[in-house]
């Protein structure tokens, strides 16, 4: 498998990161504790030369603690200053002021020793793209100071952020540099989410994700999913989706069924009939949320993208093919789906229908409507815009 991208405008971006150095008293770069050497972007060192030095290992909860530890050492005999950080939740910010205090501390004795006092030190916050900067700088400064989102690419251009008296921080778009020499650092980038999904082959990647799990942390898998390990890497998905409990409630409610529509109509009417939408969740639901349609199915609760997450994945168990949909809803961002049926091709969700004259499958909409209200409001589809589709 070859993975390669660089689109054009993280060359605009290395540009200016060259320009802005001369602004700046340090680097402070992120990288991902799952792929410590494989996230770092190699032209960072070479534009950095002459720059005070800070790598936070960031998502460090998700990676393996023992490799934690090592790279941390492995960094520091390089001469960087290293904290292991989880941004998200926050774990390890606290010490952050501290060493960027200490990572600088020339500078500011300089600076004292030229009569400038209370200068605040300015970093570059710079990295590989959806390796969590925008996050970091959020948690870091208490507040939603620049946009994040679970893909790469979110953040465009550069934003200057003053946390306190002491720290400015200039928030950077992710770059890449232009070819990946070794195909493995291409692989492993991409099954971190730095590389965009568009241009990738999943079924490929996941089967070498499986290998690399199995090869590297035999039982893993089989305490995370309850499964055997034994067996081909193609094998594997199977048992997963198997063990799932979305899909055996997919295949429970299809089990009678005749035709795919039969199939759509009883998994459409049993999650608008038992999953409750959840107010409270809607109203602090992060920004990048990623839905776990097992949750869903256990809790019998959800926002919009959980229950479109839970029916693509019931259909899909049953090879119907299904679009998950994101976008807006009118003014309201929302997600929905479309199924596709062999006889009548893309439906909805309005299973009374003629299946000809819909094309939108709104289940969080049908979950608390009439069918007719459903249908009003549907139209057409032209309430319905599309950013995204799964």
């Amino acid at each position: 498998m070859n993975v390669q991208w660089y689109p054009g405008h993280m060359t605009k971006a290395k540009r200016q990161m060259q320009e802005d150095l001369k602004l700046i008293d340090l680097i402070i770069e992120l990288v991902d504790a799952r792929v410590p050497l494989s996230s770092r972007n190699p032209d960072i060192d070479q534009l950095g030369q002459n720059k005070s030095r800070l790598i936070l290992l960031n998502k460090a909860d998700l990676a393996d603690e023992r490799q934690n530890e090592a790279w941390k050492e492995y960094f520091q005999k390089k001469g960087f200053h290293v904290v292991k950080v989880d941004s998200r939740n926050g774990s390890g910010m606290k010490t952050i002021q501290n060493v960027i205090q200490e990572a600088c501390r020339e500078k500011i004795e300089r600076d004292r020793r030229r009569g400038i006092k209370n200068r605040p030190i300015r970093a570059m916050v710079a990295g590989i793209p959806n390796v969590g900067k925008s996050t970091f700088i959020n948690t870091f400064a208490g507040k939603a100071c620049a946009k994040t989102g679970n893909r790469p690419g979110v953040t465009k251009g550069k934003q200057w952020i003053r946390l306190n008296k002491n720290v400015e921080l200039l928030d950077t778009p992710g770059i890449l540099w232009p070819k990946f020499e070794d195909q493995q650092v291409g692989i492993r980038l991409a099954c971190v989410g730095s590389i965009k999904d568009d241009i990738l082959n999943m079924e490929e990647l996941a089967l070498w994700l499986i290998e690399h799990l199995r090869t590297n942390y035999s039982g893993l898998l089989e305490k995370r999913y309850g499964i055997s390990e034994e067996g081909t890497a193609v094998e594997i998905p199977g048992k997963i989706a198997r063990a799932r409990g979305c899909l055996k409630k997919g295949e429970e409610l299809a089990q009678d069924c005749n035709t795919d529509l039969d199939a759509i109509t009883n998994i459409y009417n049993y999650v608008i009939e038992n999953i409750t939408y959840d107010e409270k969740k809607a109203a602090s639901v992060p920004y990048g949320y990623i839905p776990v349609p097992d949750d869903t199915l256990s809790s019998g609760r959800g926002i919009c993208f959980d229950y479109a997450s839970l029916m693509s994945a019931m259909l899909r168990s049953q090879r119907i093919p299904t679009k998950l949909d994101v976008g807006y809803s009118g003014d309201v961002y929302h997600a929905w789906i479309s199924c596709y049926v062999t006889e009548v091709g893309w439906v909805d969700n309005i299973i009374e229908f003629d299946g000809k004259s819909w094309s939108i499958m709104d289940p969080t909409l049908a979950a608390s409507n009439s069918a007719s209200n459903v249908k009003k409001y549907v139209g057409d589809g032209s309430n319905y815009v599309t950013k995204y589709t799964y």
